[in-house]
């Protein structure tokens, strides 16, 4: 299942709030894939220390 088909439009922060909620159930790099793809660049790179 592609959640990456969403950013940008109308549900983009609800699939993020989904996907975060279930971060124990994503592996990691996954999720930060994700999260980079849906407009949480910023987020992603302070995570990983750059």
């Amino acid at each position: 299942m592609s959640f990456l088909k969403y950013s940008g439009t109308f549900f983009e922060r609800q699939v993020l709030d989904i996907l975060k909620e279930s971060a124990d159930l994503i592996d990691e790099w996954r999720l930060l894939k994700y999260r980079e793809e849906l407009g949480e660049k910023d987020e992603v790179i302070r995570k990983l220390g750059g």
